[in-house]
């Protein structure tokens, strides 16, 4: 199946993976820094990469705050960064809640910290689909 924007998404797994591996041999890091990892080694395959893209959120249309999306690829994809044992709720909320304020249509979920594979879901914002990535997928 082909997916919105998977000229960029499929190009962040091969990153994920080759530092998730890295950061399961030398533990310590922490969360900005697992991020500033994947920023530079989705840079190195040629991606651009913003870092910490305000958003501002809005209730009844006005203006009640500003997030801050982990990074933000192409002007077109959002990636939050999590490093903690399993995924919330509220993680996957706060995601579809970047892509509703922002506009963008697709947004990546990945957790560093689980010990197995953890969920890492695209979501468009129209709610058309989900797709819950595994490594057997390749």
């Amino acid at each position: 199946m082909k997916y919105l924007y998977n000229d960029i998404t499929e190009k962040i797994w091969p990153a994920f993976r080759k530092l998730r591996a890295q950061f399961s041999l030398r533990p310590g890091f922490s969360e900005n820094e697992k991020r500033n990892a994947l920023m530079n080694e989705l840079k190195a395959v040629g991606l651009a990469v913003a870092k910490e893209v305000p958003v501002i959120h809005r209730q009844n249309g006005l203006r009640i705050g500003v997030g801050r999306m982990d990074l933000v690829l192409e002007s077109r994809v959002v990636i939050e960064v999590k490093d903690q044992p399993s995924l919330k709720t509220e993680d996957i909320e706060q995601l579809d809640l970047y892509l509703e304020s922002s506009g963008l249509p697709v947004g990546v979920l990945l957790n560093f910290g689980a010990p197995g594979v953890d969920l890492n879901d695209i979501y468009q914002t129209n709610k058309v689909f989900i797709r819950r990535y595994k490594p057997e997928d390749d």
